[in-house]
């Protein structure tokens, strides 16, 4: 728990968040009985979903919303999004910290 995030995005052109990495996804498919194809694409492999509901934030969330879905997830990164999805960035715990410091 606690491990890293990533966003799958749907073309470098248009950078629409589908999807999310994260550590535990990851090791669970390579856990997964029979053994898997380690060409399988990572659209077969994970699905094609949205993105699971806060683990993309948006610029205008506060705080609170944002540190909450840290830890409802377990993630130490989120992706931050427009109103379309778009990926305009990642956040991480690191980052909300160094603003209570400064």
């Amino acid at each position: 728990h606690g491990g890293s995030t990533l966003p799958v995005v749907d073309s470098v052109d248009s950078l629409v968040v589908m999807n999310v990495l994260t550590e535990e996804r990851v090791l669970a498919f390579a856990r997964s009985l029979p053994p898997v194809d380690l060409h399988t694409p990572l659209s077969t492999a994970l699905g094609s979903p949205p993105p699971p509901e806060g683990v993309a934030c948006r610029p205008t969330d506060s705080l609170h919303a944002v540190m909450a879905a840290f830890s409802r997830h377990h993630a130490e990164r989120l992706c931050i999004t427009d109103d379309g999805g778009r990926l305009l960035g990642m956040v991480t715990v690191l980052d909300v910290l160094k603003f209570f410091t400064t």
